[in-house]
């Protein structure tokens, strides 16, 4: 099961030794996401219970938003269940918006073939879909932007805490 962490800048390096010594997997690093492999579904729960460095972590689907992984959506997303595509570290709203339909469409697509019809829910979706864009990349003469795509079954960002860390006034979450 490939699996994509999503990190806050600059943490990188010590979210690649967290992975290392709690499933004793060497990940690789790309910009702001660390993509590695790992055996099943109960590493990936204690991933997300343990790692304390990252933001999301999600189960991978793609490296593109053309040609994805063959992955079963229907593992994922019930005929019950309603879903959201989130679209990250992209500049302007109608650039998110336009990539977040696209995905969405595909995802339809994918699980129409099952007869699954889900419906989209943009205030509180069961299923997070996190398309996050890692910046352009040049190859032989041509310029294309990259992109990581992925289930986030925990549907929040696990690095925010609720209890309070420090008992100062300018503590942070």
């Amino acid at each position: 099961m490939r699996i994509l962490v999503i990190v806050n800048p600059g943490l990188e390096k010590l979210a690649q030794q967290e992975i290392k010594e709690l499933v004793k997997a060497k990940a690789r690093i790309s910009g702001s996401v660390l993509d590695f492999e790992i055996k099943d579904e109960k590493e990936l729960f204690y991933l997300a219970e343990h790692l304390q460095s990252a933001r999301r972590v999600l189960i991978a689907f793609g490296e593109d938003l053309e040609k994805w992984d063959q992955f079963e959506f229907k593992d994922y997303i019930s005929p019950e269940s309603s879903f959201k595509v989130e679209v990250e570290n992209l500049k302007g709203q109608e650039n998110r918006f336009k990539i977040a339909k696209e995905v969405a469409g595909k995802i339809y697509l994918e699980l129409a073939k099952s007869k699954i019809n889900p419906k989209l829910e943009l205030k509180h979706p069961e299923v997070l879909v996190v398309v996050y864009c890692i910046g352009e990349e040049s190859k032989r003469g041509s310029t294309r932007t990259r992109y990581f795509l992925g289930i986030d079954l925990f549907g929040q960002e696990i690095n925010p805490r609720a209890y309070r860390v420090f008992p100062h006034s300018a503590s942070f979450k």
